[in-house]
């Protein structure tokens, strides 16, 4: 959706920064949904619903959840992060459910997205 962030602009480092703000609400907390689908605001849309249906696109698609989940919701990385955001300003219990959600989604995105081997096939002779 797009809203929980501002956008910072330093007088010395003149370049922008976006500051999310409310995570509670993307983080399991109030308004997330752990079962939501990858692809519920698309459903709607028939254009995105076309476009998130042609194979090609959607192995972008999925690629592209494949790399957050590896990279920016790692616990290795995600739980630092949160930590440090959130640390002075939140209690440790609602952290830690946080976290959980994410672990949480994670598996749940994962069933999403089909993870079998690769296989090719050709009628070439």
């Amino acid at each position: 959706r797009g809203d929980d962030y501002a956008m910072y602009r330093g007088i010395e480092d003149p370049r922008f920064w976006l500051v999310p703000h409310d995570l509670d609400t993307i983080l399991g907390h109030r308004s997330a949904d752990l079962g939501r689908s990858i692809f519920t605001y698309y459903e709607r849309v028939e254009g995105l619903n076309r476009l998130l249906n042609h194979p090609e696109i959607v192995r972008i698609y999925y690629s592209q959840f494949l790399d957050l989940i590896d990279t920016v919701f790692a616990p290795e990385k995600f739980n630092p992060l949160i930590d440090h955001i959130l640390g002075d300003w939140v209690p440790q219990s609602k952290i830690n459910q946080m976290k959980q959600f994410v672990v949480d989604r994670i598996g749940y995105v994962l069933d999403q997205i089909p993870q079998g081997p690769l296989t090719v096939s050709s009628n070439l002779p």
